[in-house]
């Protein structure tokens, strides 16, 4: 049974089958994809909003503990980039509208060694410190890459669009990436980064202070992961972004 389940995630036939729950989504049958119900707090930050754009850092899986799978069902694109190989091939076949890149991102342009965890995808990093704590150092390979800057990326394949939300989850690393991007081009309204505080501590945490000094607001803080809004993003702006045409409420 459990082979059948582990086919069946991340599939064509996962992918139809949840298109189907959310065109039916009400009070009872909302579905979440994330780990943790970070899709369900996304939404709401954003309003349901329908047909936007988003930039998926260490997206992982298509489907299955996705942040961007139940926007991708609601007509959203996006940037999807991950350093695993195998996750990007997956992600190529069951979200082919989305912009799939096998790249490592850092603060600067730098050669790393991206860590590979084959038995839990989930848990690459270039982080070593985390990657010597697997209990399982069996399914690990060390890959020599060359990490490029998230300001970079979006610059080459960003094209003049605006980014709705971007999320962060790359292990120990979410900071570094975070450096790399120039907030004076690259402005997204949401921002969804890993943590791994408790909310007590998150207010001093370093992705905290940076994003407050680049203009951002903390908005909120649930399991592993904060969320950062705009503050630039004045109140008509920020209902002309959640009740555009192509919002849904």
């Amino acid at each position: 049974m459990r082979n059948i389940i582990n086919k069946i995630r991340n599939s064509i036939l996962h992918r139809l089958a949840a298109a189907v729950f959310e065109k039916v989504e009400a009070e009872g049958f909302v579905v979440s994809y994330a780990q943790g119900g970070e899709d369900l707090i996304i939404k709401k930050l954003l309003g349901n909003k329908r047909g936007g754009f988003y930039v998926d850092v260490g997206c992982n899986n298509p489907i299955q503990k996705s942040n961007t799978f139940k926007l991708y069902l609601k007509g959203w694109t996006g940037i999807c980039i991950d350093g695993n190989a195998a996750l990007i091939d997956k992600f190529k076949k069951i979200r082919p509208r989305d912009l799939c890149l096998q790249q490592v991102l850092s603060g600067k342009v730098e050669k790393l060694t991206f860590y590979v965890n084959k038995n839990n995808h989930e848990y690459s990093t270039v982080n070593a410190g985390i990657a010597s704590d697997w209990s399982d150092a069996r399914g690990v390979e060390k890959v020599e890459v060359q990490a490029d800057t998230l300001a970079n990326v979006l610059h080459k394949h960003l094209n003049g669009r605006y980014i709705d939300l971007l999320c962060i989850d790359v292990e120990g690393h979410d900071l570094a990436i975070l450096l790399g991007n120039d907030f004076s081009k690259y402005r997204p309204g949401l921002i969804c980064t890993e943590a791994g505080t408790s909310i007590v501590h998150s207010l001093d945490h370093p992705i905290t202070k940076f994003l407050i000094s680049q203009g951002y607001d903390y908005v909120a803080c649930c399991g592993e992961n904060m969320y950062f809004r705009d503050g630039n993003l004045m109140a008509g702006d920020l209902e002309r972004v959640l009740h555009s045409p192509d919002a849904s409420h």
